[in-house]
């Protein structure tokens, strides 16, 4: 694992993301299947407005509807590559020849996807950053490790490196965060069933993806 992708997060915000201390907890909004918002208290809700950042994050589902836990994807840039060995759907997604409707199982045809079905009322979702993605990272019980002054959620952490409260069905494993080959040198991923920062990635990989909407 690279460490070099460090330098792109603040520090002060690199510690909040993975410590979630007092003075740095998270406050989110529960909202219902419009985007509005419902009380905290309810059982069941659609999607995540965070508080502190203006951010709403889908919340996944179970089953094998669009929005499973268990689809994964290939990067949306496999797309445009010359590489012959790369597919566009070799991730594993909702069956198209039993739904009728589904869709390729990369990132782009997502995104489509759920903007086409207005999911939370809203047709602007996306890909998030890697800073805006490792920004849901939470050490579970407050664990930490720090390594030469880099701090990671230690191994003992609860799986997945996440809030489960607010972010049930969340896989320990790997998710997408956008790339921009002209702006990074490496493709990341952010690994939320262990120590909960970026890893590099392959463009033949398939991952799991979380959206967002909002944001500057």
């Amino acid at each position: 694992m690279k460490m070099d992708f460090l330098s792109k997060f603040p520090p002060s915000i690199l510690l909040i993301s993975l410590l979630g201390l007092s003075g740095c907890e998270y406050s989110f909004t529960k909202l219902d299947s419009d985007g509005n918002a419902i009380y905290a208290s309810s059982k069941t809700w659609s999607c995540l407005l965070d508080n502190n950042t203006g951010l709403t994050w889908e919340k996944k589902d179970v089953g094998d509807a669009l929005r499973s836990q268990n689809w994964t994807y290939m990067n949306t840039s496999v797309l445009n590559s010359d590489d012959p060995t790369l597919v566009a759907d070799n991730g594993a997604c909702i069956d198209s020849e039993v739904d009728g409707d589904g869709i390729f199982c990369d990132t782009e045809s997502y995104v489509a996807a759920v903007n086409s079905s207005e999911y939370c009322g809203a047709s602007d979702w996306r890909i998030p950053t890697l800073y805006e993605l490792s920004g849901l990272v939470r050490c579970n019980k407050g664990t930490i490790l720090e390594i030469n002054g880099t701090v990671f959620c230690n191994e003992e952490s609860v799986v997945p490196v996440i809030d489960k409260f607010y972010f049930p069905f969340t896989k320990s494993a790997y998710y997408w965060p956008t790339w921009d080959e002209d702006e990074e040198d490496d493709l990341f991923r952010v690994q939320f069933g262990l120590i909960g920062l970026p890893e590099s990635a392959q463009l033949s990989d398939a991952n799991h993806v979380r959206l967002v909407r909002g944001g500057p």
